[in-house]
């Protein structure tokens, strides 16, 4: 036989490897359709973004978590000041009542005093419902060296101080209690608290405003 009728070793070779490449290519093909192709998992969608949202509603959607928060901050402030304020008129308010030598201004006291229990009670609750820590006001010697202050003062001075002082204090309150009921999304029990309390408040800060000129 003729040597060049046997195939030769080289040709063997490449038919061999021309086989496995097109049996690998075709192995891949099927698993390409039996397996999709891997995609990056699809980022969590915005509840407050969909695909009829116009800008306008988006600014607004995403700024509700801004506006939530500030309306928070404004609640735990006016908290914090209406009670400091509510606690220093109270306790003033008894010292008044047993120091105070002009009968009117005495039963000035005991107003500004009925008042402020009716308002510190309130916003306790409302302090604790809303988890919001009350500020305790001055530290115990301070709280003791003003009460001397006060009780050293003689009739006529401390009458005319006290009045002055219930003037301010009152103003400051009721201050803060409207600043508050103009912000967004108040707190309801505090603005129900305002509509109850602020007659009473504005009618002692008159009647202090008209004694102020008797006393002085």
């Amino acid at each position: 036989m003729n040597k060049s009728s046997y195939p030769r070793p080289h040709s063997l070779l490449r038919g061999v490897l021309f086989a496995a490449l097109v049996s690998g290519l075709a192995a891949l093909s099927a698993s390409a359709q039996t397996y999709p192709s891997a995609r990056p998992p699809k980022a969590p969608s915005d509840p407050r973004i969909d695909d009829t949202t116009t800008p306008a509603q988006l600014n607004e959607n995403l700024t509700t978590g801004t506006k939530s928060m500030q309306a928070d901050h404004h609640t735990e402030k006016v908290i914090s000041k209406v009670s400091e304020l509510s606690s220093e008129q109270l306790r003033l308010a008894q010292i008044a009542t047993q120091r105070a030598t002009d009968a009117q201004v005495r039963s000035l006291a005991g107003q500004v005093e009925s008042c402020n229990q009716d308002l510190q009670q309130a916003f306790d609750q409302i302090a604790q419902k809303n988890s919001v820590l009350v500020p305790t006001g001055k530290a115990g010697n301070d709280v003791a060296d003003r009460d001397q202050q006060w009780e050293n003062k003689d009739g006529k001075q401390f009458d005319q101080d006290y009045v002055k002082r219930v003037i301010k204090d009152t103003k400051d309150t009721i201050e803060a209690l409207e600043d508050y009921r103009k912000v967004q999304d108040p707190n309801p029990d505090i603005t129900a608290l305002a509509d109850k309390l602020l007659p009473s408040l504005r009618e002692n800060l008159s009647q202090a405003e008209a004694l102020k000129k008797q006393v002085d």
